[in-house]
C-alpha cells in the first residue's frame, strides 16, 4: 500500500494513495520482485509496482492474483453497468481465454474498507450448462474505474472435485480458524468461497481504526483458509 505525501501545511497521516486506472499489468512499474511457493507447489513472483498494486505471476507472466487500493472518499462515477463493463474489458485483456460467452456467477457491491464504493464481477465458463473449473474475479472501484483486485484461476486438482469435497470446511469453521492465526475475535470477519488450484476460503477480518487516535486506516487482515483440511495458507495485512 502506497501512502498519501503530506502537502504544505498538511499534518502528516497514514491516507493511503487510491490506486488509479490502468489496463493491464504490462503497463505497470515494477520495483521489486521475489519468489515464493503458490499454493500449488510452483514458484511465483510477488511483484510491487510504483503504482501501488501489488500482484503475483507464474514463471510464464500469467497474473494469479493482485491487490490495489481504493478511494475511501468522493464521488461515485460509474453506474453498476459502466463498472461491469470496466470488468469485462480488464479480464478480455488480462486472461487468457477469457470471452462474453463466460457466464455472470456475482455482481455485487462489496466494501473493504469504510467510504469505499467497489462493485465485485466474477465471471465462469460454461460447458454442456455446466460451470467449468476456471473463474476470474474482478473488483471495480467505481469512483475511479480501477481494478482494486483481480484473481484468476485455472482448474487444478479440484476441477473434477464435486463441490462438497472441494470445501469440506465450512464458512464458519474457515472464519473460526482466521480467527485463531491472527488471534482475533472481536473484528468483523467476512469469508468469500474462492479456488486457486485448491479450494480455498478468503477471510477478511477488519478490526477497525486501532493503534494511533488519528490513524485513518482500518486493521485488516487477509487470510487464505484451505477449503478441504482448514490449514492456513497464507495471511496478508492490508
Amino acid at each position: 500500500m502506497k501512502l498519501k505525501p503530506a502537502g504544505a501545511g498538511e499534518p502528516l497521516d497514514s491516507d493511503p494513495l487510491a490506486t488509479e486506472a490502468f489496463p493491464g499489468f504490462a503497463q505497470l512499474t515494477l520495483v521489486t520482485t521475489t519468489t515464493s511457493t503458490g499454493p500449488d507447489g510452483t514458484e511465483v513472483a510477488d511483484v510491487i509496482t510504483a503504482e501501488g498494486v501489488l500482484y503475483r505471476a507464474r514463471p510464464d507472466g500469467t497474473v494469479l492474483d493482485a491487490m490495489g487500493t481504493p478511494t475511501t472518499s468522493g464521488e461515485v462515477a460509474l453506474s453498476t453497468d459502466q463498472a461491469r463493463e470496466t470488468a469485462q474489458r480488464f479480464a478480455e485483456a488480462n486472461l487468457l481465454g477469457f470471452t462474453t460467452d463466460w457466464q455472470i456467477v456475482a455482481d455485487e457491491p462489496i466494501s473493504h474498507l469504510a467510504g469505499d464504493a467497489l462493485q465485485l464481477l466474477r465471471w465462469r465458463p460454461v460447458d454442456a450448462g455446466k460451470a467449468g473449473a476456471r473463474e476470474v474475479t474482478v473488483e471495480i472501484d467505481r469512483r475511479t474505474g480501477a481494478v482494486v483486485y483481480f484473481s484468476a484461476t485455472g482448474g487444478g486438482a479440484d476441477a473434477g472435485e464435486e463441490p462438497t469435497a472441494a470445501f469440506a470446511v465450512s464458512e464458519s469453521e474457515a472464519v473460526a480458524a482466521a480467527r485463531e492465526a491472527v488471534g482475533d475475535d472481536r473484528g468483523i470477519a467476512t469469508a468469500v468461497a474462492d479456488t486457486w488450484q485448491t479450494s480455498r476460503w478468503i477471510v477478511t477480518v477488519d478490526r477497525g481504526l486501532t493503534g494511533r487516535p488519528e490513524a485513518l486506516v482500518h486493521d485488516v487482515d487477509r487470510i487464505e483458509i484451505d477449503a478441504r483440511t482448514g490449514a492456513v495458507l497464507s495471511r496478508t495485512t492490508v
